[in-house]
């Protein structure tokens, strides 16, 4: 009767934690960076908007890093490895499955380290910063994401 309870319980929890999508990540929500590459010859601004999404530890893909702006428009599914205080973002794929660009060529490699966020604390507050890899923005002013607003649809 104890182990039926027991066994009971168990199963319980069990879809408990599948209901919840299994581990708890704590950097799931969306982060922003916003890229300033100045005015072309025009005078028109050249910004390129940079969203990454963090889904549920066990979603797949684990990541979705968004480029849109100025000459811009790549949607990449990235794998993440995280701790407490880091998530650090990995090239799988283009949107499309593929390992080349829209022009057909391989910027990336699958497993390749595009960057890290990290949460340090200084003077007790703590912050987000971003340490590039092999994705690296040349815009004016290197700059790192902000988080948005955590959502429950990711």
């Amino acid at each position: 009767m104890r182990y039926v309870r027991f066994a009971n319980i168990l199963l319980m929890l069990l879809g408990v934690v599948a209901a919840f999508g299994g581990e708890a990540n704590p950097w799931r929500g969306q982060y922003l960076y916003e890229a300033d590459y100045g005015q072309n010859a025009g005078g028109i601004g050249m910004v390129v908007e940079y969203r990454l999404t963090i889904n549920h530890a066990g979603k797949i893909p684990a990541a979705i890093l968004q480029m849109q702006g100025y000459e811009t428009d790549e949607t990449i599914y990235c794998d993440v490895k995280y701790t407490s205080k880091s998530v650090s973002c990995f090239f799988k794929s283009y949107s499309d499955g593929q390992i080349k660009n829209a022009y057909g060529v391989v910027l990336y490699k699958p497993g390749q380290l595009l960057f890290t966020l990290d949460r340090p604390t200084v003077n007790g507050f703590t912050g987000l910063a971003t340490h590039w890899h092999a994705l690296k923005p040349d815009a004016i002013k290197l700059g790192g994401f902000r988080r948005l607003s955590p959502s429950k649809r990711y």
